[in-house]
C-alpha cells in the first residue's frame, strides 16, 4: 500500500476521513458514509509502512510509550492531515481526517449571520458543538478569518 497515493486519492473522492486497520481494505468516509477502496486488505507490514513514512523519530517514540499519537501529517498544495494512530488487537490502527488548505468563506458556509455577530464581541467564550465531521472547525476557522479580515484584533 502507498499512502501517499491512498491520501490523494481520498482527496480526489471528496473524502473527510480514512480509516486504516489490519485485516481490513481502506476505507474513507464520503459525506458520512463508511467507503471500503478497491483495495487488497492491510496486512501489519502495510500499516507499519504507513506509519512510519508519515511520522518522525520523535513522533514514534511517543507512539512506543504511550501506545496512541495524534499528530499532524501535510502533503505539500495539496491537504492537511490530522492522524491518530492506536494499538488494536495488536497492531497499528490509523485515522486520518483531511483538512483543506483554504479556509472557507464564512458566507460560503451560509452559517447563521449570528456567527459574524458573536465573533465581532470584545470579550466572551463561543462554544460549538456538534457530532465528528459536522463543520465544527471550519465553522470557528471561517469565523476567525472573518474576524481577521475586517478588524483588528488580537486573538
Amino acid at each position: 500500500m502507498d499512502i501517499i497515493r491512498l491520501i490523494l486519492m481520498a482527496k480526489v473522492k471528496g473524502a473527510s476521513d480514512i480509516h486504516l486497520a489490519v485485516g481490513s481494505a481502506p476505507m474513507c468516509r464520503i459525506r458520512g458514509d463508511l467507503v471500503s477502496f478497491d483495495a487488497a486488505l492491510l496486512t501489519v507490514e502495510d500499516m507499519e509502512r504507513a506509519f512510519n513514512e508519515l511520522t518522525t523519530e520523535a513522533e514514534k517514540a511517543v507512539f512506543k510509550n504511550n501506545l496512541e499519537l495524534d499528530f499532524a501529517y501535510s502533503v505539500p498544495d495539496v491537504v492537511r492531515l490530522r492522524c491518530n494512530v492506536a494499538r488494536q488487537r495488536g497492531t497499528i490502527c490509523m485515522v486520518m481526517r483531511l483538512i483543506a488548505n483554504t479556509i472557507p468563506d464564512i458566507d460560503t458556509l451560509r452559517v447563521p449571520e449570528l456567527c459574524k455577530q458573536l465573533i465581532q464581541r470584545p470579550r466572551g467564550m463561543i462554544i460549538i458543538s456538534g457530532p465528528t465531521g459536522s463543520g465544527k472547525s471550519t465553522t470557528l476557522a471561517a469565523m476567525l478569518n472573518y474576524l481577521n479580515n475586517t478588524q483588528y484584533r488580537r486573538i
